[in-house]
């Protein structure tokens, strides 16, 4: 079990940075009608999706790997009678035409993707002008080769950027208007005990692993907590 079994198993909305709280607050800021296509990128559970239904009846679609995530999305979408178009496939290679999203939003999934790929096809997808919205994890601190070593070997993940590094990555990949608008570090995080444990889809059998790799988690979490942080990048689709 990995660390995405283990966050599956456990059913947790709010995996990423900050919670549902920041999913929120992000997305108060984004443009949204009736008319916006929203494609929430590695969409979990389905929580975020689901809200943006629930608040803007717009188009959301929602794409999905993991087959346990997807089925507990496909779960809360008929529970709550939400029409979200929901997908299974990965973002590096996504079925939807060119052109045809308004927004894309990621939440805590791009440091575990080729990112080179995953960039394009969502640049591909968007429409000219479109908009990505991105939750995602940066260093805030320098990082040993062990340390680097056994972040990547603990989460999966393929990329370890400082803010710079996104924005950077962005504009190589055909984004412009790049702008980090909030960071934050896991020890302030922390503080925050409004958004903890209020989302929950447990698996009927939760096996030992599943406990272990929690624990796991929270000891790096603490570990790291002056080293690791999020932002909020907005970039745009350039021509």
């Amino acid at each position: 079990m990995d660390y995405t079994d283990m966050l599956a198993a456990f059913g947790i909305g709010s995996a990423h940075p900050g919670g549902f709280a920041e999913s929120k607050k992000m997305i108060v800021n984004m443009d949204i009608d009736d008319h916006t296509v929203i494609l929430d990128c590695g969409c979990g559970t389905g929580q975020t999706a689901a809200y943006l239904k629930q608040i803007y009846d717009c188009h959301v679609w929602a794409i999905e790997q993991h087959p346990v995530m997807l089925q507990k999305a496909r779960q809360r979408f008929s529970e709550q009678n939400v029409a979200v178009s929901l997908y299974e496939g990965t973002i590096e290679a996504m079925d939807f035409p060119s052109n045809s999203v308004d927004i894309a939003l990621s939440e805590s999934v791009l440091a575990f993707l080729d990112l080179e790929k995953a960039l394009k096809e969502i640049k591909r997808v968007l429409a000219f002008n479109g908009k990505m919205y991105a939750n995602e994890l940066i260093c805030t601190q320098s990082l040993t080769t062990e340390e680097t070593a056994e972040l990547k070997e603990g989460y999966g993940f393929q990329s370890l950027f400082t803010a710079r590094d996104w924005i950077a990555a962005l504009t190589e990949n055909g984004f412009n208007h790049v702008k980090v608008v909030k960071e934050a570090v896991v020890e302030a995080l922390q503080q925050d005990e409004s958004d903890k444990g209020n989302d929950l889809m447990p698996s009927p059998l939760l096996s030992p692993d599943c406990f272990a790799q929690m624990q796991q988690h929270q000891l790096r979490m603490e570990k790291f907590r002056t080293k690791l942080g999020h932002a909020w990048i907005i970039a745009s689709r350039s021509t």
